[in-house]
């Protein structure tokens, strides 16, 4: 059982990998300069994104002129982003 575990992590890790590897790289400078520009959807949009975008939006700075109106935001967006948030307050 636990070679099949870890075999299905490995395989798991390498798609990760791939698929951050097919999107381009952005600077992590670059996002955080860009990131508080956005509307709250696509802001919570573009934490979907990857890991590094993720990080990026968990930085409360970005977070600093959010309006919230009557937009749907996603359950998964909400459990990513915002207890990680909340523990930096």
């Amino acid at each position: 059982m636990f070679l099949i575990s870890a075999i299905a992590a490995l395989a798991e890790e390498k798609e990760e990998e791939e698929e951050e590897a097919k999107s381009p790289v952005i600077p992590v400078e670059v996002l955080a300069l860009v990131l508080p520009h956005l509307d709250t959807l696509s802001l919570c949009q573009a934490a979907l994104v990857s890991k590094a975008w993720l990080e990026v939006s968990r930085n409360p700075d970005v977070w600093q002129t959010v309006t919230i109106k009557n937009e749907q935001i996603s359950s998964r967006v909400s459990v990513v982003i915002l207890p990680s948030m909340t523990s930096s307050l």
